[in-house]
């Protein structure tokens, strides 16, 4: 018997620079994230076998696919794509740039301070107007703190 019954979990990303917070549903059958460890090799002539030493640890990063739906039209998923886009830099140069702010992710007990690495918009259904009313957001995200 499967207890999958939609998206009625809720998340949120806040923008750690205004305070702006934006909710969505999500449900995923799977979450997946992964981080890692370098670790150098030490070799000298001689050695049989090279000693491991640990250098650093590496980022966790994970993906996540939001799904928004908006039939009829109110504009939803215009308005996360200004806010989610907010989280990459701008697409023209600009002398007084400064880094995209910082993101809170959190669904359920996963919560990660995070910054956008990729974003990809699928638009899957319009309105007679040519007003999207179906899409998909895929983020990729690089954890930046603890």
């Amino acid at each position: 018997m499967s207890s999958k019954v939609g998206a009625r979990t809720k998340g949120y990303i806040k923008n750690l620079n205004t305070g702006v917070i934006k909710r969505f549903q999500y449900n995923p059958e799977t979450f997946e994230y992964s981080r890692g460890v370098t670790y150098a090799e030490i070799v000298a002539p001689g050695m049989s076998y090279p000693n491991t030493q640990f250098v650093h640890g590496n980022t966790r990063t994970f993906s996540v696919e939001l799904f928004f739906f908006d039939k009829p039209f109110t504009g939803v998923i215009h308005s996360y794509m200004n806010f989610i886009g907010g989280f990459l830099t701008p697409e023209t140069n600009s002398a007084n740039y400064k880094k995209p702010p910082e993101m809170l992710f959190c669904y359920g007990t996963f919560i990660r301070r995070c910054v956008l690495d990729d974003l990809s918009i699928k638009m899957e259904e319009y309105d007679p107007w040519g007003r999207p009313t179906m899409a998909r957001f895929t983020l990729t995200l690089r954890q930046v703190g603890v």
